[in-house]
């Protein structure tokens, strides 16, 4: 998701995509170029809480723009719940409850008592879990899609 003209870069990402923005390895990009030393995205917080003010400008990017991304994705999806994983989410501290008070003032009234963003439970293995469980699900629904698979006359039953 594109969400800053001329934003910061990140790998092979689109200038201002929301992970070349909010992601860990972004936020210590960022921070080295403005001269900061700092191994993690922790620190940034770190020296943001302290009053750094180009710490504090980068941590407000990142929160601000999460969460009006996560906010459209209410507006228009709706979800039950938004799940946050990786080092930011899960090492900063209040990092996402700061992002579910940001949502809350950024979507529609009506909208507010729905919104629910959670810490992954996976924590960083969440992507690989959620991974595989798309290719299992993709390999049953190939081989047969009354979620029963048939292998050398035997029959196993799985749920779908």
């Amino acid at each position: 998701m594109i969400l800053w003209k001329d934003g910061p870069t990140h790998g092979d990402l689109k200038p201002g995509a929301l992970e070349a923005i909010c992601s860990g390895t972004a936020i210590v990009k960022r921070a080295a170029a403005g001269g900061l030393k700092v191994a993690h995205a922790g620190e940034v917080n770190q020296l943001a809480c302290q009053g750094n003010l180009l710490a504090m400008q980068i941590m407000e990017d990142a929160k601000g723009y999460l969460s009006h991304a996560i906010a459209a994705l209410i507006g228009f999806g709706d979800p039950d719940v938004v799940v946050l994983g990786g080092s930011v989410a899960l090492q900063i501290p209040n990092f996402i409850e700061d992002i579910e008070k940001r949502v809350i003032q950024h979507v529609y009234a009506v909208q507010r008592t729905n919104v629910r963003i959670v810490r992954a439970q996976l924590g960083d293995d969440s992507g690989l879990i959620g991974g595989a469980v798309l290719a299992f699900q993709v390999l049953m629904s190939q081989n047969n899609h009354d979620g029963f698979r048939k292998r050398q006359g035997q029959e196993s039953i799985v749920s779908a």
